[in-house]
């Protein structure tokens, strides 16, 4: 028994002994990408409409002037980002075939690679888009929190606390 253990153990150790894309991961991952894609497609237009309201309050008020340029920045950024979800979520489809299928674990690695990437440049730009709300939020002097929830903080003061950022709209529409 141990002659016939050691063996093995060297043979599956040598073959490395992966599950990538065990079942149908690959498959699940494809259909994350689509809808990362979607949703992309949809903070985009949000976006969009964002600058539009952001570029026609700068006409009438030179300080925002500056933000709006660098939100007309972050929504091009944004359309390159889109851009690469769409091309990721057609290729995704593309792979679709009895070839890709037999090789299975170089296509889920390759989709999970794709997938995570795609994860990354999305959340640079929503941390872009943030950083220009919460600059836009102290021009206008709109309080980003209540006195109450300064008093007692559980948390570091650079901790961002989960919730609902308002859009530019909304903060245009509530500035004095």
């Amino acid at each position: 028994m141990k002659t016939t253990a050691f063996p093995v153990l060297i043979l599956v150790v040598l073959a490395g002994c992966r599950m990538y894309g065990a079942g149908d991961g690959a498959d699940a991952i494809e259909k994350k990408i689509g809808e990362a894609a979607e949703q992309s497609l949809t903070d985009y237009d949000r976006a969009r409409a964002d600058r539009d309201a952001l570029l026609r309050a700068a006409e009438e008020d030179a300080s925002l002037q500056a933000l709006a340029e660098q939100y007309a920045r972050i929504v091009e950024l944004h359309f390159e980002v889109v851009e690469r979800h769409l091309v990721a979520a057609k290729d995704a489809e593309g792979t679709d075939n009895l070839v890709f299928r037999w090789v299975g674990p170089d296509r889920y690695r390759r989709l999970h690679r794709e997938y995570g990437g795609l994860i990354t440049a999305r959340q640079i730009v929503e941390d872009r888009y943030r950083e220009l709300t919460e600059e836009l939020q102290n021009l206008v002097a709109l309080p980003s929190q209540s006195a109450e929830d300064l008093r007692l903080q559980t948390a570091p003061h650079f901790y961002r606390r989960a919730g609902v950022q308002p859009s530019i709209s909304d903060i245009l529409a509530a500035r004095p």
